[in-house]
């Protein structure tokens, strides 16, 4: 969610071209109305958020939209929560400000500006470690059912003992 072109075209290229991602699943709220509109729809691995954002199309950016959409979020909202929430913000003082808000929340509120590369660094560390954590879910997933049933047993003689009362069957141990 962002209204400053330069910067969604600056995301979009991070996340195409260094982190992967394909461009059908890059969608682009530019107010908090279309974010809304979007994050009722799906669910989305992470939302990067401009705190100085419109509320609606024909408004004027506001310091505190994106803090309150933060908290609507956290709210009986019918909105789905994205897994995780980066704040951007080109604004020293709105970092100052907000980043508190965003750590109690266990987010992350980084500055973003165009001529230094910080914020890409950490943006794909975060995508990286999200694109890991779904391949490894996907797999356990996957492997979960490769067998019937998982015997642990604490002592050699109760394994004994189970080996005994289900002679018949093929165990293999692990």
């Amino acid at each position: 969610m962002d209204d400053n072109e330069v910067k969604i075209e600056d995301l979009r290229r991070l996340l195409i071209e260094e982190c992967f991602v394909t461009e059908e699943y890059i969608h682009v709220a530019k107010n908090v109305h279309e974010g809304r509109v979007l994050l009722r729809q799906q669910v989305y691995d992470l939302l990067l958020l401009d705190m100085v954002l419109p509320e609606r199309e024909d408004t004027d950016a506001r310091e505190d939209v994106g803090a309150s959409f933060v908290d609507e979020l956290f709210s009986t909202s019918p909105m789905k929560m994205p897994i995780h929430i980066i704040g951007l913000t080109q604004f020293g003082e709105t970092l100052a400000k907000l980043t508190t808000r965003f750590e109690n929340k266990l987010w992350y509120l980084i500055k973003y500006d165009e001529n230094n590369i910080i914020w890409k660094s950490r943006i794909r560390s975060k995508v990286h470690q999200i694109q890991e954590t779904k391949k490894q879910i996907e797999e356990s997933i996957i492997n979960r059912n490769k067998y019937d049933i998982g015997i642990i047993c604490a002592l050699q003689e109760e394994f004994d003992m189970l080996l005994l009362a289900f002679k018949e069957c093929s165990w293999e141990r692990k």
